[in-house]
């Protein structure tokens, strides 16, 4: 999937939208995400247990990045496209 940057990836409070559930599914991670649990600091940077879902899920790519991956409004950074796709 190529990068969307105007999709919406978070809901308020850091969870995964259902966009971002898609997006993930469509990858054939080895580790779900869940739409009940939060993915973002208050910094909008990835979370512990985001962290350890991308590692489970991607074990070939590199980590998520340190910077944000998230804008203010739900959408990804740049950062966190390129390490998505």
């Amino acid at each position: 999937m190529s990068a969307n940057y105007d999709a919406v990836l978070w809901l308020p409070g850091g969870k995964p939208s259902p966009l971002l559930l898609g997006f993930w599914r469509a990858r054939d991670p080895n580790q779900p995400l869940q739409a009940s649990v939060p993915l973002l600091e208050a910094d909008l940077t990835a979370n512990s247990s985001f962290q350890r879902a991308w590692r489970a899920a991607f074990p070939s790519r590199g980590p998520l990045p340190t910077e944000p991956v998230a804008t203010r409004n739900g959408r990804g950074t740049v950062e966190f496209w390129k390490a998505f796709d």
